[in-house]
């Protein structure tokens, strides 16, 4: 999954609810697995950043922060998504992420 364009977390991608935070990311394109290292057994995220940011776009990053840090981020898990259900969107075994996060109910409460 695409760290900042698919929804992954929350209702939306991070691109649509930080737009003004996307559009400084140097993250653009890459993987959740990407933006972040394991540090002993805990996951450190990395975030990057084209230029220096204003006093202002703080209170962005650390919204930000708040909702990605919910995720749980597991080793040795490979990064996909898999659909258990057998909902009206399921055709001959084959889905797309797209539509199949459209199916699950996420935990949002103070996120976007």
């Amino acid at each position: 999954m695409r760290f900042l364009e698919d929804v992954w977390v929350g209702n939306s991608s991070l691109e649509t609810s930080f737009q003004r935070l996307f559009s400084l990311s140097a993250n653009q394109e890459q993987k959740v697995e990407e933006v972040g290292v394991w540090e002993g057994p805990e996951w450190q995220w990395r975030l990057q950043w084209r230029r220096n940011k204003f006093e202002w776009e703080f209170e962005m990053v650390i919204n930000l922060l708040q909702c990605i840090t919910r995720a749980y981020v597991k080793r040795y898990i490979s990064d996909i998504q898999v659909w258990g259900g057998g909902g009206t969107r399921e055709v001959y075994g084959e889905f797309s992420i797209h539509m199949s996060s459209k199916e699950i109910e996420w935990d949002t409460a103070g996120c976007f």
